[in-house]
């Protein structure tokens, strides 16, 4: 169900003005839940912080998706 939203929330972030910069946050989460997952053993205990760092990655895409990119007008440069 995260999964979804956070590749929402990437679509959204990359219409926004971040492009390529969007699938950041979802490449991290993604290498990130795949050492804990193998690291853990199936440990319930450890899972438990793969699922912190899925909601801190959703959290940092909302951010994004919600601010957009700030771009610079190069209009007052003198040519």
């Amino acid at each position: 169900m995260i999964l979804i939203l956070e590749i929402i929330l990437t679509i959204w972030a990359w219409n926004r003005g971040w492009k390529a910069q969007a699938l950041i946050p979802l490449a991290v989460v993604f290498v990130i839940g795949m050492i804990i997952g193998v690291l853990s053993g199936g440990n319930p205990d450890v899972i438990q912080s793969a699922i912190l760092f899925d909601i801190l990655g959703t959290i940092v895409l909302l951010v994004m998706a919600i601010k957009g990119k700030i771009t610079v007008d190069n209009k007052d440069s003198v040519s």
